[in-house]
């Protein structure tokens, strides 16, 4: 199941951010893609807001690889753009945070897919104008497919 969205402003985007953030559920495992500059960390402070996590304590966490944040449901930010191998990726623990129950956000997820299960959700987010965005989300399990028919 896949669906597309445009968002034409920030406030739109932080909307449909909000709504994703409404649909999640537990242990759901949601892979983004974009170049840089594309909306990925915006799109991630959008969606803390609607797991109940104040979007203002939202950083990208390009250095530091990865920042949980502690909502409704807690939620973990992971960069991997600066992991240069599959190792520094186990290192990080990921699977025990997602068998916790956590929502993860992977930016950059091709790194790391190899030692990361499926993701339930992959939004591909282009830019189509300076505040423009076009969010293509794809469906990738029975939970990935739930989320997506609330979003």
């Amino acid at each position: 199941m896949n669906k597309s969205f445009t968002c034409t402003s920030e406030s739109e985007t932080e909307e449909l951010g909000r709504r994703l953030g409404l649909a999640l559920q537990t242990g759901c495992l949601v892979f983004l893609d974009g170049t840089l500059g594309a909306g990925k960390t915006r799109l991630v402070k959008a969606v803390a807001a609607g797991l109940e996590i104040d979007p203002d304590t939202v950083t990208s966490p390009t250095f530091t690889i990865m920042f949980p944040y502690a909502g409704r449901l807690h939620l973990v930010h992971v960069d991997a753009f600066r992991l240069n191998d599959l190792d520094e990726a186990e290192q990080l623990g990921l699977d025990d945070w997602l068998a916790d129950g956590c929502v993860m956000m992977i930016e950059w997820p091709e790194k790391i897919a190899a030692v990361l299960p499926n993701p339930d959700l992959r939004v591909s987010i282009k830019q189509t104008g300076e505040t423009e965005r076009e969010f293509c989300m794809e469906a990738c399990s029975e939970i990935g497919k739930a989320v997506l028919e609330q979003v």
